[in-house]
């Protein structure tokens, strides 16, 4: 009885000091959520039934390496293999993304799902400098794996 009150003690201080509980991220076997973010045009794309893999940068460095990668692809590579790109840009400076940023990817051939906030994507698995490659099979998490390199993203897709 003791260790379930400090339990509950703990976690009504994290909520007064601000501290959110965060969630578990994704794991193989799971149902992947839903997830509405706008692509860099401004149109909200849909993660949906279609969806294959999930190609998730949640930094500069892994979207330097996707990008680089795509940019060396096809235009329609990604729809051709189910693929989407989900990027967390909730780090860079507003004035940075609406000046530079947003205007260098709205000349890309291919669709980027934005994440303005770092929350919304927050359930995505993810590793410094990595992109996270979220394989589906009927919507459910098949396989995750962190790709560093130009050729494990040719061998992942």
């Amino acid at each position: 009885m003791g260790v379930r009150k400090l339990l509950i003690a703990f976690l009504l201080l994290s909520l007064l000091a601000g501290t959110a509980v965060v969630a578990a991220d994704l794991q193989v076997g799971d149902v992947l959520p839903g997830l509405s973010l706008p692509d860099q045009h401004g149109e909200v794309m849909d993660l949906g039934p279609g969806t294959q893999q999930v190609l998730f940068a949640a930094d500069k460095v892994a979207s330097d390496l996707l990008n680089d990668f795509l940019q060396q692809q096809p235009d329609d590579f990604l729809d051709r293999h189910g693929a989407v790109y989900v990027a967390d840009i909730s780090s860079m400076p507003a004035i940075i993304t609406r000046l530079f940023a947003l205007p260098k990817m709205r000349e890309r051939p291919y669709r980027i799902m934005l994440a303005e906030s770092a929350e919304v994507v927050s359930f995505l698995p993810r590793q410094p400098h990595a992109v996270t490659a979220i394989r589906l099979r009927n919507e459910r998490v098949a396989s995750i794996d962190y790709l560093s390199t130009g050729a494990e993203l040719a061998d992942s897709l």
